[in-house]
Formats: structure tokens, C-alpha cells, sequence
């Protein structure tokens, strides 16, 4: 969204991009009128980073990484806080600072739904420990913390926010559950709620991932959705509180992302 102009663009040949890694997440997106690319890797990929950092570099525009912070099933919190993963982390920032990624959007989440608000602590000093490590060789990253839009488990999911001193996005995803537009936007912890607590803690929302639910025919036929976040997004975006947006393009209909790519057209 470029809100001087008035009118958000759509990732160019987003879509049309190489083969990116394995369980790869594409999105449409846009960000102050450029485009933007996202990436969804696993822990694999932090153990050989310039698989991950090639991908990101074959797009041009804003790159956000989204990055497990634990190993897939043997991880822990208390360990990664320990500094016991330290040497990936050390790695995958000196790869991508040398492959010219040292500003790109590092997007750093639980390997599994539910883990950080399960020990918030334990993902706070995890969450930190990484930043820090991380920092020390890309002094210029900027660190996004996301949760669910709406989520069920309401203020126990700021327990596990990190601090400003540690993140510079807040991210929502805001996948369509076929909830009420009026709840989902004005309801408790919905879009709004969330604009106005980024707002509150000074930094920039992000919707990290937005879209049709998969496989949900009801989803993929809800136009009205892709319309109404469009709105949304062109509100937030003039009062300069969206750092980017991300459409998900893996399981989103095709009149789902024609309407994108329609209404977020330069």
C-alpha cells in the first residue's frame, strides 16, 4: 500500500518465482507500493542457509523470512534460551548478510501453535537469545513477533510478547474462518484490537499471512473477504501503521486471488 498515491500493488511474478524450498509459503504482497516476498522455512533450512537466502534473493523488494526458532520436535525453550542453538542462528546471519539480505524481515515463530503462550516465559528469553545472536552480525534486521487474529486464548498471548527492545513488527495472521466481518475486524483481538496495540507499543503491524482458508469451499468462494480486507488494509495503511501485507497464495481459490490481484492492482 502506498499511501500517497492511494493504491496498494500486488508482489510482481510473485507467483512465477523458482521452486523455493521445501513446504515453501508464497505470498502476494504489498508494501509501500513495492514488492515484497515471503518465505515460510523449516529448521533444515537454517542448518543450510543459503538454500533459504538464494530463494529470497531471486525476487526483488522487501524480504520477510519466516523461521522456526526450535528445532522441529527436539527443541526446547529452556535450551534455546541457554544459548544452546546459538551456532545456526550465528550461521544463517552470516550467510544472509552475505548475501546482501542484512535488512530483510526475520519473522521468528514457535515451531508448533500454541508453544509460546504454553511457556511464555521460555519464549520470551528464547525469542531474546535469538535477536541478540542474530543482531550481533545484522545489526540492521528488523524482527517480527506474530500471533492469530482472534485467537481463543485472548491475554495470555502477550505474556509471550518479547519487548520493544526485541521486536520492530508485530505480525497477525488473519486466515478467513468465516467469522463475522463485524467480530473480525471491531471484535475482541481482532484486526483493530491489534492495529491499536502495535499503536500502543509504537511499532508497525504487519499482516503476515491473509487469504482463503484451504480447502474450505465456503472460503474459497468468499470474494466479500478478499474485498473487505482490501478496505481494511487501505484504512490502516493512512494512518501508517502496516509495515506490508501478505496474501497466501498456497490453497487460495482462483477468484479468491483474481479479486487480489484486481483490487491491490498499481
Amino acid at each position: 500500500m502506498n499511501p500517497a498515491a492511494g493504491a496498494c500493488t500486488p508482489s510482481a511474478a510473485v507467483g512465477d518465482a523458482a521452486q523455493p524450498l521445501h513446504e515453501a509459503f508464497i505470498g502476494l504482497g504489498s508494501n509501500l507500493g513495492q514488492s515484497s516476498l515471503l518465505l515460510q522455512a523449516a529448521w533444515r533450512d537454517l542448518q543450510t542457509p543459503t538454500r533459504a537466502l538464494a530463494t529470497l534473493r531471486q525476487v526483488p523488494g522487501p524480504k520477510v523470512l519466516s523461521v522456526p526458532l526450535l528445532p522441529e520436535g527436539t527443541g526446547t525453550m529452556s535450551a534455546c534460551a541457554k544459548g544452546e542453538y546459538r551456532s545456526y542462528w550465528q550461521r544463517f546471519a552470516g550467510a544472509a548478510k552475505a548475501g546482501g539480505l542484512s535488512g530483510a524481515i526475520l519473522d521468528l515463530r514457535p515451531d508448533r501453535q500454541g508453544r509460546a503462550q504454553a511457556d511464555p516465559a521460555g519464549h520470551v528469553a528464547c525469542y531474546r537469545s535469538v535477536v541478540d545472536t542474530v543482531r550481533t552480525t545484522l545489526p540492521a534486521v528488523r524482527t517480527q513477533w506474530t500471533v492469530e487474529r482472534a485467537d481463543p486464548r485472548g491475554r495470555g498471548v502477550l505474556s509471550a510478547f518479547p519487548g520493544r527492545g526485541h521486536v520492530d513488527i508485530i505480525g497477525l495472521d488473519s486466515i478467513d474462518t468465516g467469522d463475522d466481518w463485524g467480530r473480525s475486524v471491531n471484535g475482541p483481538y481482532g484486526l483493530t484490537w491489534w492495529s491499536d496495540y502495535a499503536a500502543r507499543q509504537r511499532l508497525p503491524l504487519a499482516l503476515a499471512r491473509w487469504g482463503t482458508f484451504p480447502g474450505s469451499p465456503e472460503s474459497a468462494s468468499n470474494v466479500a473477504y478478499v474485498q473487505n480486507m482490501h478496505d481494511w488494509i487501505v484504512r490502516t495503511s493512512a494512518h501508517k501503521r502496516l509495515a506490508y501485507e501478505a496474501f497466501v497464495l498456497p490453497g487460495s481459490s482462483a477468484a479468491a486471488v483474481a479479486t487480489y490481484r484486481t483490487l491491490f492492482a498499481p
